[in-house]
């Protein structure tokens, strides 16, 4: 089963003890160099920043676990299945993905799930999965699965069903302040965050894509693999209707994809280290680690970015903080 945790930047995490915080810049600066500025030697996957820029956030077993720098903070259980969760400044689950799948059936499963960089607007699939028991087979929509939006002030949260697929279908989601996507096949819908505007259908020019991302409300970013240890990104252009504009190769398959905040550059994972480029495939900066990178987050105003690594080699499981210089 796949299962994610959903919104994990949260307005506020608590307090503790002192942390390397977020720079003074005025606003987000092209990328020179990633400089580490401090190690977590835990393992947590998927991690986030909270949204005070300073603590961090990620799941440890069935629990999302707060800090600040090294220190606990506070532990969330987000459920027996790790599932998509929505949480308030103070930890409560205000929206959670599987309240939102098919009741019926034994068996439910979040699918695909994506916030966006102000963690106030989110898309979720759930679906069913019914065992071959006759209880599990009454009633006509007990097999779809069903897109959820919903948008969050930090107190409320209100969901709708955008669209019902099949259950279990492939499909890539991507959520901006200003709209939410979803990739089903070749064919890409694309909703406004807010409302009840029937969705945008356009048929992509390139097949299957992976992580697919927001780079603001123009672009939106996806990755192809095209062969063993060799994948591609895909930009497209909203203004073009959602044509190809820049497509490069990446050396080595991505693990994962992070767009920084207000910015044209985005953070890519392969088992060789972290690369940040531009959205042309401009290469800024590069680092390597010891363990294999399994999560990426940038903080807020994209003056910092965590990095969670993976493996059995010593020193592999840690959590690694890098400014922006």
């Amino acid at each position: 089963m796949r299962s994610y945790v959903l919104a994990l930047a949260l307005a506020a995490c608590g307090t503790g003890g002192p942390a390397p915080g977020p720079s003074t810049a005025a606003g987000p600066r092209p990328v020179r160099s990633l400089v580490q500025v401090a190690r977590y030697p835990r393992l947590a996957v998927p991690v986030a920043f909270a949204g005070d820029g300073v603590g961090w956030v990620g799941q440890a077993g069935y629990q999302v676990v707060l800090y600040r720098g090294d220190a606990e903070v506070r532990r969330v259980l987000i459920g027996e299945l790790a599932t998509a969760e929505f949480l308030d400044a103070d930890g409560a689950a205000t929206f959670g993905g599987r309240a939102w799948g098919p009741r019926s059936g034994e068996f439910e499963f979040t699918g695909p799930a994506s916030t966006s960089s102000d963690g106030r607007v989110g898309v979720v699939y759930e679906y069913n999965a019914p065992t071959a028991c006759t209880c599990d087979h009454h009633g006509s929509d007990r097999h779809d699965g069903q897109l959820v939006r919903f948008t969050g002030d930090g107190e409320r949260t209100r969901a709708q069903v955008l669209a019902r697929y099949p259950s279990g279908a492939e499909l890539q989601v991507a959520a901006a302040p200003a709209s939410v996507a979803a990739v089903a096949g070749r064919t890409l819908s694309v909703w406004p965050a807010t409302g009840d505007a029937p969705a945008v259908e356009v048929e992509l020019a390139v097949g299957s894509v992976q992580s697919l991302r927001w780079a603001g409300d123009r672009y939106l970013v996806a990755v192809q693999a095209v062969a063993d240890e060799h994948d591609q990104v895909v930009v497209f252009d909203r203004d073009a209707g959602f044509a190809p504009r820049w497509t490069w190769q990446v050396d080595g398959s991505v693990r994962e994809l992070r767009v920084r905040p207000d910015t044209d550059e985005l953070a890519l994972a392969t088992a060789r280290g972290v690369t940040v480029v531009a959205l042309d495939g401009a290469r800024r900066a590069t680092v390597t680690t010891t363990g294999t990178p399994a999560s990426l987050a940038w903080s807020p105003r994209g003056d910092q970015l965590l990095v969670a690594t993976t493996g059995a080699a010593a020193g592999a499981q840690a959590v690694l903080r890098f400014d922006v210089r």
